[in-house]
């Protein structure tokens, strides 16, 4: 990189990133630089050139790499803030870009309301400012199958811009779901969840949402409602069934889920001549629901404790469920037994 020389290796690594191939062995030094030298060359040779990176067609790419590495929140404000000046310059020519401003903005809680503003200001070019529910169906560029049994297209990086921007502040949340729900009826929402791409930003970024906050517990059930009658459809289809298994997962009330239970059990033998049925079969406790009430509130009530479970020993609980146990040595003379030294006791 010619480090030596400051001017030189400025030079040297806007070169490498806009080479095509030289680009991948520089959002490699991005990726695995310890945090002291990621930091330097941050500071050489990005900040104060991010528009001139932004503007090449294959730099642009190591920009996304180096606002995806950041490594604090002080660095990743710096990159957007310098970024976001050019933002209308970006936001349909380099959209990738502002996919990757979006996620640093939601992984490090900043420039939320900016990036807001911005999309509002840019993401169609009219004299009038429009709001974040008019931005939502714009940046996904939802259009229908030409033919039946075709699929939906999609802007990509727009899907995955609205996906981050669900992770924002709940109360900046709130217009991006009305924007979904709102501006996408009842068919559509289904292509979307039978959608890969569809699924996974849109869908699920509905469903993995905070449920204990109001809007995204309202709009969960709001889905429930809406795809009413559709959900055995669904759970039949390779991707669609994800979306049936995670909205029973977050529905809160038991009636809810119920309701979805029993829309299930009444297409059995539908559900039962595939694995993607039966699988949501199992995770929506189908045959207990026909078994009778109690049958299948103890079997939900068990899933639930299974998934609290398997979810404190991947966060390393344990699933203990309690206070953490640890060693604590215990003072004793010369010669006491070994087993007296290392006495187990709890925090109480």
């Amino acid at each position: 990189l010619g480090w030596d020389d400051e001017e030189k290796s400025r030079d040297i690594i806007f070169s490498l990133s806009s080479n095509s191939t030289a680009s991948h062995f520089m959002e490699t030094v991005l990726k695995t630089a310890n945090d002291d030298f990621h930091e330097k060359i941050t500071e050489r040779a990005f900040l104060g050139y991010l528009p001139k990176f932004c503007a090449n067609g294959v730099a642009n790419f190591v920009v996304q790499a180096l606002l995806i590495t950041s490594r604090n929140k002080s660095q990743a404000l710096k990159l957007g803030e310098e970024i976001m000046p050019i933002f209308g310059d970006i936001l349909h020519s380099r959209k990738g870009i502002v996919w990757r401003l979006s996620e640093v903005c939601s992984k490090y809680r900043i420039l939320q309301h900016e990036l807001h503003e911005k999309l509002c200001e840019n993401v169609k070019k009219s004299e009038s400012k429009l709001t974040i529910v008019e931005c939502v169906p714009i940046l996904m560029a939802f259009h229908p199958a030409e033919e039946e049994g075709g699929k939906i297209t999609l802007d990509a990086n727009g899907c995955r811009i609205i996906m981050n921007l669900l992770r924002f502040s709940p109360k900046l949340c709130e217009p991006v779901l009305d924007g979904i729900m709102i501006n996408f009826p009842a068919d559509e929402l289904i292509e979307l969840a039978k959608d890969p791409l569809g699924s996974r930003c849109i869908i699920d970024g509905i469903l993995d949402g905070n449920t204990k906050d109001g809007a995204f517990q309202k709009n969960v059930k709001k889905l429930l409602k809406l795809l009413e009658g559709n959900w055995s459809r669904l759970a039949v289809h390779r991707v669609g069934q994800h979306s049936v298994k995670k909205v029973f997962k977050r529905l809160v009330s038991m009636n809810d889920k119920a309701a979805l239970a029993a829309e299930l059990a009444q297409n059995k033998a539908k559900l039962s001549g595939n694995n993607m049925g039966r699988s949501v079969m199992e995770s929506c406790a189908v045959q207990e629901f026909l078994e009778g009430e109690s049958a299948w509130k103890t079997r939900v009530a068990q899933m639930a404790r299974m998934e609290t479970l398997l979810s404190d020993v991947i966060s390393g609980d344990g699933g203990g469920g309690g206070k953490k146990r640890k060693r604590k040595r215990k003072k004793t003379g010369d010669g006491a037994d070994q087993a007296g030294r290392d006495q187990i006791v709890s925090d109480d």
